[in-house]
């Protein structure tokens, strides 16, 4: 899930959402994403994760990226 993409309204995206499902929080550094798995945690989500260091720690590792799907 996209924090950028929902910003303030992350809280009520989330409300939409099952607790149970996994999702894992993504962004450019990883700051963002923390903030956004913190405030899911907080609001009782048992599933979530951040993807540390985010894209650019992605990249780092050369591992591939899907486009458009």
């Amino acid at each position: 899930v996209s924090q950028s993409r929902y910003g303030p309204g992350l809280s009520e995206y989330l409300k939409n959402l099952n607790k149970e499902e996994e999702i894992i929080f993504i962004c450019r550094s990883g700051a963002r994403s923390e903030n956004a798995t913190l405030e899911s945690l907080e609001m009782g989500f048992q599933n979530t994760a951040n993807m540390v260091g985010g894209m650019i720690r992605w990249n780092q590792l050369l591992y591939p990226i899907v486009r458009g799907t």
